[in-house]
């Protein structure tokens, strides 16, 4: 039962973020390492509902966990939501658990994905040329944990637990490979001895086949499914066995803003990262917001589908809890690299603790006044000593510099007076950066 204390902790080392309910009840399911009394579940900042916990480190010391979950999927609504809570908490680390589409054959059904790159595919510009036919070009921004995290996801090996009874024994594309080889050699696999062995979801497995066309209403092979099992039986002649547990990769994971039923979408993201594995709603934004907030960032999925119409939702609630249970795992186990994880959280550096101040008004309008788009923003941002990728793509330019500011207060590569002396460079008479610059000293 929620508590009815909306009280919450200053800080909080590590924020998860889940894009569903049910994802974030994969996460306050985990118990391996909870100290204390265990998750308190209550309302939180502005009334939002989160869990918080403190976790054992397997090196020793503790590190204190909040989970939330957003009010709808998607990225920029999970960005929004994760900002919240980051500007109250102050994190040192903000991870998103969940589910995701994985790359098939490459993946199965159930495994774990440590997204080592983050990027929106779907991000770029549409040409349209003289046959009124439109082409897409990508111009995406990746965004990856630091590399001491990635180099010790590489070296991560789960641990095991109760909770992998949740994985389904077979898949249902296994089911039906059994049931189409049964069939090409003229048996009735009703009548096979291992029928509700290995095909324990027969009604399921019936209905796909007919919808996939492979076999008709009396079970007879088509066309389709005689042309799919000799090409199946060609290539492999005999069935493999089922994969019997999950396997964990580290790989890149692309960010679209639809939810996809396509079989062919892996085929159009790989030219621009061969390497991507998973497909999800929301983890470019974590991404996007840990590197303006200067954290690190961990998004982890549990493969739930493959991105086309034939799911097999057996695996929905395996796979949330799966990425919730490494992601926390392996914290336990990566405890080192947060800052706080040996005992009670730091206080704030100065300019940290100023970020958590008004952002001023005037001083806003100013430079959204004077560097209303991005490309300018970006050409006094790389003169104050940063880089271009650091100003994002914000349509209204008051939200932007609001933006911009926080994190030159937060500890960014520009800081807030090196950012005023270069725009005063610009303007040496504006009042508001005068006014500004002399508070800086």
């Amino acid at each position: 039962m929620a508590s009815s204390d909306r009280s919450p902790p200053d800080e909080t080392d590590v924020l998860i973020v889940c894009a569903l309910k049910d994802e974030y009840d994969a996460v306050v399911a985990v118990n391996a390492g909870l100290a204390g009394k265990g998750w308190d579940e209550r309302a939180s900042v502005d009334g939002w509902l989160a869990s918080f916990a403190t976790f054992h480190a397997v090196s020793g010391g503790a590190f204190r966990v909040c989970a939330t979950f957003g009010a709808q999927m998607g990225r920029e609504h999970n960005q929004a939501v994760a900002s919240v809570f980051a500007n109250a908490y102050r994190p040192r680390l903000i991870g998103m658990t969940g589910i995701c589409a994985g790359r098939r054959s490459k993946v199965n059904l159930g495994d774990v994905i440590f997204a080592e790159r983050v990027w929106s595919y779907d991000a770029g510009k549409v040409n349209v040329d003289a046959d009124g036919a439109p082409h897409f070009q990508g111009d995406p921004i990746v965004y990856s944990p630091p590399d001491v995290w990635v180099q010790r996801l590489r070296a991560y090996r789960p641990a095991s637990g109760d909770w992998e009874r949740l994985r389904p024994v077979l898949p249902l594309e296994w089911q039906e490979e059994w049931v189409l080889r049964a069939l090409a050699e003229g048996q009735d696999p009703r009548n096979d001895a291992g029928f509700a062995q290995w095909c324990a979801d027969w009604p399921d497995v019936f209905d796909r086949l007919c919808r996939r066309d492979y076999v008709d209403p009396a079970l007879a092979l088509t066309e389709a499914g005689n042309a799919f099992i000799d090409e199946l039986r060609l290539r492999h002649p005999t069935q493999s066995p089922a994969a019997r547990g999950y396997a964990v990769h580290v790989a890149p994971m692309a960010t679209g803003a639809a939810v996809q039923e396509d079989p062919e979408v892996f085929d159009r993201i790989a030219p621009a990262m061969r390497k991507v594995l998973g497909l999800d709603m929301e983890a470019s934004a974590i991404g996007a917001l840990a590197r303006s907030l200067a954290v690190p960032f961990i998004v982890v999925k549990g493969v739930s589908d493959c991105g086309d119409p034939l799911k097999d939702d057996r695996y929905r609630q395996f796979a949330a809890r799966a990425s919730a249970e490494c992601f926390l795992d392996f914290l336990r186990r990566a405890g080192d690299l947060l800052p706080s994880a040996a005992g009670p959280a730091q206080v704030a550096p100065p300019r940290a603790q100023a970020a958590r101040a008004t952002v001023p008004g005037e001083l806003v309008r100013e430079f959204a006044n004077l560097y209303p788009d991005r490309d300018s923003a970006r050409a006094l941002w790389e003169r104050a000593g940063g880089v271009a990728y650091e100003v994002e793509n914000i349509a209204n330019p008051r939200d932007m510099w609001q933006r911009l500011w926080l994190n030159a207060c937060r500890g960014a590569r520009v800081s807030p007076a090196a950012l005023l002396d270069a725009a005063l460079e610009d303007f040496p008479h504006s009042e508001a950066f005068q006014a500004a610059r002399a508070s800086q000293k």
